[in-house]
């Protein structure tokens, strides 16, 4: 019996077609791969001044944009760091990767010290406790945020060992924030272009302002 030469050519042509969708496939998969990895937010890094150790935290901003987790973290971060600035090399250099050159700029001519933390062996913390935040949080857009915060003042040395106790102080604060894409450079995915921030010696005198000021 002849063989078939249609036949052989249909079984050929089948074969053709099953090896190029496999390829197309593998190809489509390695695009996704690609895709998912330069959307995907770089990491937060933070250090521990005390014990020196590094944590990693996943990043909560997307790729679109940020959101009020995001914002809490980095404000807690940006003006911890802030208020130290004047006193440690290493919080400068995190902070010119969380405020625009503008605001950069500004803050080095700037002689605003915090009264009574000029030394360096106290550390500071920043907690916030409220937050609003006006304006579309996508890429490119510029948010206004505001809202209060405890700045918490405390020896480095273990308290536990000396009479030295930690000191909250009160903090009303307004911001103007840049969203940006995650990137080497906006590790946040946002940067500081304006802050200003007003200290009270207690919570009742904060209080005081935010009902005088019409906020709630």
């Amino acid at each position: 019996m002849k063989p078939n030469a249609r036949a052989y050519h249909i079984i050929f042509m089948t074969a053709g077609y099953l090896v190029i969708g496999a390829l197309a496939v593998v190809i489509l998969a390695l695009l996704a791969a690609i895709a998912h990895k330069s959307l995907t937010p770089s990491p937060v890094v933070t250090r521990c001044d005390k014990t020196g150790e590094s944590l990693i935290h996943e990043s909560t901003v997307t790729p679109e944009g940020t959101n009020e987790q995001a914002v809490r973290f980095f404000l807690r971060r940006f003006i911890g760091l802030y208020v130290q600035k004047e006193r440690t090399t290493e919080a400068a250099a995190e902070l010119s990767y969380m405020m625009t050159p503008a605001f950069e700029k500004l803050i080095q001519l700037d002689a605003w010290k915090p009264p009574k933390w000029e030394d360096k062996e106290i550390e500071t913390d920043f907690i916030v406790r409220t937050v609003q935040i006006a304006g579309a949080m996508n890429n490119g857009n510029t948010i206004q945020v505001m809202g209060t915060g405890d700045l918490i003042f405390r020896p480095k040395a273990n308290l536990a060992a000396s009479d030295a106790t930690a000191q909250t102080v009160s903090v009303f604060f307004q911001s103007t924030l840049f969203v940006y894409r995650v990137s080497e450079k906006t590790p946040h995915g946002l940067m500081t272009h304006w802050l200003n921030l007003t200290f009270f010696e207690n919570e009742e005198l904060l209080k005081t302002f935010i009902e005088k000021a019409g906020q709630k």
